[in-house]
């Protein structure tokens, strides 16, 4: 299956507003987790997160914008610019999450 990177990139002043709906977010990747091979965050030199890049195991780019467009920091208004790319991993193996299994 395809993999799709997803990469959101936060407006300057949502550093606050990102606190106020991590526990939501967190419970919507737990609930969602199925098609998440990868996740991460981008911290500024100061070490704030000012962005977020996911991979996607996914059928086609499509599913992943529905996903996207469900997540609190993207329904909430968190990033100010998001792309997804079809990711093609040329090192390193992905290990499934076991409710993906």
């Amino acid at each position: 299956m395809p993999l799709y990177a997803m990469i959101g990139y936060d407006h300057p002043d949502s550093i606050a507003r990102r606190e106020t709906i991590r526990a939501e977010h967190r419970a919507y990747f737990r609930a969602n987790i199925d098609r998440v091979r990868l996740a991460g965050a981008f911290n500024d030199e100061n070490g704030r997160q000012i962005g977020t890049m996911i991979v996607f195991e996914a059928d086609d780019e499509q599913t992943v914008w529905d996903w996207i467009r469900d997540e609190p920091f993207c329904s909430n208004g968190i990033y100010r610019q998001l792309e997804v790319r079809l990711w093609n991993l040329v090192v390193g193996e992905i290990v499934r999450p076991e409710s993906a299994a």
